[in-house]
This record gives structure tokens, C-alpha cells and sequence, in this order.
């Protein structure tokens, strides 16, 4: 999580003001061991490697908005 830690720290904000997309189960651990959401993207990875770390899971870049909350 020190990457994601040192980009909180720099642009200076919270975790929870944070969310991330991961594509690998590494990222998705440095992701929740930071206290930070995390977006899945499973098109090539095993969804249950991801969701594994408390990733919300998908498999098509367009459901980025919805599931961040935007109307795109």
C-alpha cells in the first residue's frame, strides 16, 4: 500500500475520499491494507481473487461511472 499511501499524502486526502481499480489480487490487497475502495476489474483475472480482498468486482471499463456514482 506505500504507493497508494504516498499518492494520499501528496494530492493530500483521505482513504476514504479514495477508490482505486485493480486488476490483480496484489492490488487489490495493497488497496484494502490502505483503506482503500477498490474497483475490480476482472475481464482476465478470477473475480473471487479479487472480491477475495474486498474489491467490488466487473468486467467492462463502461460500468466505471455506475459504479463510482456518475451519471455518464
Amino acid at each position: 500500500p506505500g504507493l497508494f499511501f504516498h499518492a494520499m499524502k501528496t494530492m493530500q486526502v483521505d482513504p476514504s475520499d479514495c477508490v482505486v481499480i485493480e486488476d490483480s489480487p496484489t492490488g487489490a490487497d495493497a488497496a484494502q491494507r490502505a483503506k482503500i475502495g477498490c474497483l475490480g476489474y476482472a475481464a482476465d483475472t478470477n473475480p473471487a481473487e479479487l472480491t477475495a480482498f474486498g474489491a467490488t468486482t466487473f468486467q467492462d471499463m463502461r460500468n466505471v461511472p455506475k459504479l463510482l456514482g456518475i451519471n455518464a
